[in-house]
């Protein structure tokens, strides 16, 4: 579920020197049949040429005088969205992807702005389920405390049922568009699927408390299309020190989003608004009884 730039980067296949002839670049890239080439001088990475920058510059000159110096190296594990961070942090066209052996890849702007559309719910505007996957790993990554809001409507499936599958995507557009106005700033917000959302965060269960108590105090408060009334209950999970050498990371992130995903149907079964996992519960992912460990909190 989670794409890295590993996953789409092209191989490299050539490399020019810095005093190349742009025709010869030219040439290479044709041949190759590649739109970007890395440029060395004396064995040393010193910029990145695209075929744009050649056919922009006369092509008796040297690679050097087209070349772009503002290039950025990534890991081959970067994900998708900390990549379309760098990109755009050095206004590069393409990224070179590099591990402790030397130079593995390249991630266009292009091919990496198609990835990054794939991550975007294209009803409500939000970010999708494999988003929520990449910011959590990124989280790890950084040693960050990974707090888990997950967001699930209640009935929703009445609205379906009484005015149609188009009309509750009328009410789940709209909901969309309220969550962006009301969720904080160091808060990543996305539709996880149907009729549930997901926020994340680095901050403390009780100030996920607030934030998810904010939300659906707004959620209840709000008239929606024909005037509507919904409400939501939420399920709160925080965890710390995780491992980013676990064996599968993924399967530690899915279960961190299982737990609060849980306690938002057991709060919402006992008609309660939220339901959250303390840290010492959720640092044993797996090995807990949700009925019997899950405490609950009174917003």
């Amino acid at each position: 579920m989670i794409t890295h730039v590993s996953d789409i980067m092209i191989k490299i296949k050539a490399v020019v020197n810095a005093v190349d002839s742009l025709y010869k670049a030219q040439s290479v890239m044709l041949k190759e049949e590649i739109d970007c080439l890395p440029v060395f001088e004396n064995e040393r990475l010193v910029g990145l040429l695209t075929l744009h920058d050649v056919i922009n510059s006369n092509p008796n000159r040297i690679v050097i005088d087209a070349m772009r110096s503002n290039f950025a190296l990534i890991a081959p594990d970067t994900t998708i969205i900390k990549a379309v961070n760098i990109l755009e942090d050095n206004n590069a066209k393409a990224l070179l992807v590099a591990d402790g052996k030397g130079l593995l890849g390249i991630v266009t702007k292009n091919c990496l702005y198609i990835e990054y559309s794939k991550l975007i719910d294209t009803l409500t505007g939000l970010y999708r389920s494999q988003y929520v996957f990449q910011v959590c790993e990124e989280f790890i990554k950084d040693n960050r405390t990974l707090s888990i809001i997950f967001i699930d409507l209640n009935k929703f499936g009445e609205i379906d049922k009484i005015y149609g599958h188009v009309f509750g995507d009328l009410v789940l557009k709209e909901l969309g568009d309220l969550l962006k106005g009301n969720t904080p700033d160091g808060v990543y917000l996305s539709r996880y699927g149907g009729d549930e959302f997901v926020l994340l965060s680095d901050f403390s269960i009780d100030k996920c408390k607030e934030i998810a108590a904010q939300i659906l105090r707004t959620i209840s408060m709000h008239n929606f299309c024909n005037g509507i009334k919904i409400s939501a209950s939420a399920g709160i999970v925080s965890r710390k020190n995780i491992n980013m050498k676990a064996a599968n990371i993924e399967s530690v992130i899915a279960n961190l989003i299982n737990f609060a995903s849980l306690a938002s149907t057991k709060a919402k079964n006992e008609k309660k608004k939220i339901l959250a996992i303390n840290d010492d519960v959720a640092n044993e992912v797996g090995k807990i009884s949700l009925a019997n460990k899950i405490r609950l909190v009174n917003p």
